[in-house]
């Protein structure tokens, strides 16, 4: 009798040298590393594939089945690798990200896996405040802290407030702050003028809105007091 082998007996290796477990990644990622696939009978095949997860704890517990998924991308591996990998299409959240040594046989299969942040959605911006008030009639208040990213919250936003007289200056900002923690914004209604108010709202995972609100702080017009021996003329 003899027997057939259909493929190589050796077994296959793969390491990722990024991304690592814990990134965040928006829209597109870099994935490199090395892979030895020893197959002989058939093109191998290097593939990437995600699977959502619940939390950090629930990635990569299981194996992934590339068989059964929607790959990010298909390589014949020769050793190292850097490859650029369009991630747009996935949802919010924790994923289990997968690189596979595919071998249908399962002879020179190999998998390895890490968690990653997929953060393709911007933060949802809300910003509050007067559109018109009285010069001198008091500070305004502008509230941003209820912007919020749809999927990772609030924890850990930056926000960054540009201040513009655009009546007296245009595009030059008078004032500038930024910060985490920095929800609100209050200026004095001391000058008269056209304003804008700028807010950009960034998330943990470093993807941002911005929202411009215009407004105006009216003049008030000075009332004349003239007397004439001591008696007002109006």
């Amino acid at each position: 009798h003899r027997v057939l082998f259909l493929g190589d007996t050796a077994r296959s290796a793969i390491m990722l040298h990024s991304v690592n477990s814990g990134d965040w990644v928006s829209n597109s990622m870099t994935a490199s590393g090395w892979s030895s696939h020893p197959m002989v009978w058939t093109t191998p095949e290097l593939r990437f594939f995600a699977k959502p997860a619940s939390n950090a704890v629930d990635a990569c517990t299981i194996e992934g089945d590339s068989d059964f998924s929607t790959h990010l991308l298909v390589i014949s591996p020769n050793g190292t690798f850097s490859e650029n990998i369009d991630i747009s299409d996935l949802y919010d959240g924790w994923h289990s990200f997968y690189a596979e040594n595919y071998d249908p046989s399962g002879i020179t299969f190999a998998q390895t896996c890490v968690a990653v942040r997929i953060n393709n959605l911007a933060p949802t911006i809300t910003l509050t405040g007067p559109n018109s008030v009285l010069e001198g009639s008091g500070d305004l208040l502008f509230d941003g802290s209820s912007s919020n990213d749809p999927v990772w919250g609030r924890e850990d936003m930056h926000y960054m407030w540009v201040l513009r007289r655009t009546s007296h200056t245009g595009q030059t900002p008078i004032d500038i702050i930024m910060g985490g923690e920095i929800g609100t914004y209050s200026m004095g209604s001391e000058s008269s003028g056209e304003y804008t108010l700028t807010l950009r709202v960034m998330d943990a995972g470093g993807v941002s809105s911005t929202q411009v609100k215009s407004f105006f702080v009216e003049n008030i017009v000075p009332t004349a007091n003239v007397k004439v021996d001591g008696s007002p003329v109006f």
